[in-house]
């Protein structure tokens, strides 16, 4: 099992330092967004990652299959940059969003073309040997579990899994019942805790009350889970002592649970 950092919180003045250092700590790979992914210098990424011992766990499209017909071939152009730069830096999985409507909200024309789209993407990025992660998320076809369900049986891509991130929606059942249902296509984690129940202030791991994380990440083990546990939202408190706090308490994690962390 792999430990990943998400790179959203560096300026892109940070970026190289920011990797190095990631690297030092010992983690083993990092999520890069599109923002920086199509501005940035490829090859200069790939020699930094290369120094750093570090490779991209995800990279983190934002796709609108949901919305206009411009949208969902504008969709489908990114998905082709996205590519173009897995190939340059030797990337194997891209996040997935759908756009900005709720899988409730949703017409049967939108499903459609979010269905459409995904399989679309999920072919393109087959014959690259890429492989796409849906990021479980509010107000996308994602945000219930039955919604992601359904876009995983519609699909009928083999090369579309699920990122879970928890809580999906503000009137989530708990963990279980995701673990449950969509853990065997879990790929992918995007990890939080908090310290009250309206997911309002977040804490450590070991810290937090919305769910006890041992215990959640024992249940998607025994599901099959070998991805990427990736860290999230690290802006409650300084990044990098976040950074090696949860480092140490994943690893420390991991071998409790008889689970070989990537890197010790």
């Amino acid at each position: 099992m792999k430990i990943g950092f998400c790179c959203n919180i560096f300026r892109e003045e940070e970026m190289d330092e920011s990797l190095a250092r990631l690297g030092r700590m010992g983690y083993d790979g990092v999520e890069l967004w599109e923002e920086f992914l199509f501005k940035c210098d490829p090859r200069r990424l790939k020699e930094n990652l290369k120094y750093a011992r570090l490779e991209v766990a995800q990279q983190c499209a934002y796709f609108d299959f949901t919305g206009s017909a411009e949208e969902w071939q504008k969709s489908l152009e990114t998905n082709a940059r996205h590519l173009a730069l897995a190939r340059e830096l030797g990337s194997k999985q891209i996040r997935v969003f759908t756009g900005e409507v709720g899988s409730r909200e949703a017409t049967p024309a939108q499903w459609e073309a979010g269905i459409r789209g995904l399989a679309e993407v999920c072919r393109a990025g087959a014959a690259a040997g890429v492989s796409y992660a849906m990021e479980t998320h509010e107000g996308s076809l994602m945000d219930t579990i039955e919604g992601t369900q359904r876009l995983l049986k519609e699909t009928g891509a083999p090369n579309l899994g699920v990122n879970l991130q928890l809580p999906m929606s503000k009137d989530w059942e708990g963990w279980e019942p995701a673990v449950a249902a969509l853990g065997s296509r879990t790929v992918h984690l995007h990890v939080h805790n908090w310290k009250d129940k309206k997911c309002k202030q977040r804490t450590f791991l070991a810290d937090g009350i919305v769910y006890h994380f041992p215990t959640f990440l024992k249940a998607l083990v025994a599901q099959g889970f070998n991805g990427c546990v990736s860290l999230e939202h690290t802006s409650y408190r300084d990044r990098w002592e976040i950074a090696a706090h949860e480092l140490g308490y994943l690893r420390a994690l991991m071998e409790s649970l008889g689970v070989r962390a990537a890197k010790k």
